[in-house]
């Protein structure tokens, strides 16, 4: 099983795959002041949910817009190949998130496409037709727009 881990401001998502198909998803609260201890403790109690036993992960990904969370590990975004070409001004400000979806947007259909990701804000992405990611906007989210 491939564990597949995404550090947002607001929630930590968290997927188990094996041969591509799901196997379960769940979330977390993310907190700064939260101890590895405590995420450790948290990510065992949500496999154990889903009665997923911490030997049959067999490796996992990473993608954070917190790097106070993150630590010294290899993270999703700009420099590692995904198979997409950034053409923006500042491919260090792309959120590991927004590439994670536009590589998985592009498995499910050729471009021209928006991707669309809605958490603590609204992300939509343009990816061109020779598969670049071209620009985008970032909204406010539901709780904001409610506020």
């Amino acid at each position: 099983m491939i564990l597949t881990v995404n550090i947002g401001n607001t929630h930590i998502t968290i997927a188990g795959y094996e041969h591509d198909t799901l196997q379960f998803s769940g979330r977390l609260h993310s907190s700064p002041a939260a101890t590895v201890d405590e995420y450790a403790m948290n990510l065992l109690n949500l496999l154990s949910l889903y009665q997923v036993a911490p030997e049959r992960i067999e490796g996992g990904i990473l993608g954070s817009v917190v790097p106070a969370l993150t630590g010294r590990v290899l993270t999703v975004g700009p420099g590692l190949k995904s198979g997409i070409k950034l053409r923006l001004d500042n491919p260090a400000q792309l959120g590991a998130e927004l590439l994670c979806g536009a590589v998985a947007a592009l498995e499910e259909g050729p471009g021209p496409l928006a991707v669309i990701s809605a958490d603590t804000a609204i992300s939509i992405m343009a990816v061109n037709g020779k598969q670049e990611l071209v620009g985008g906007v970032i909204l406010p989210g539901p709780q904001l727009s409610l506020s």
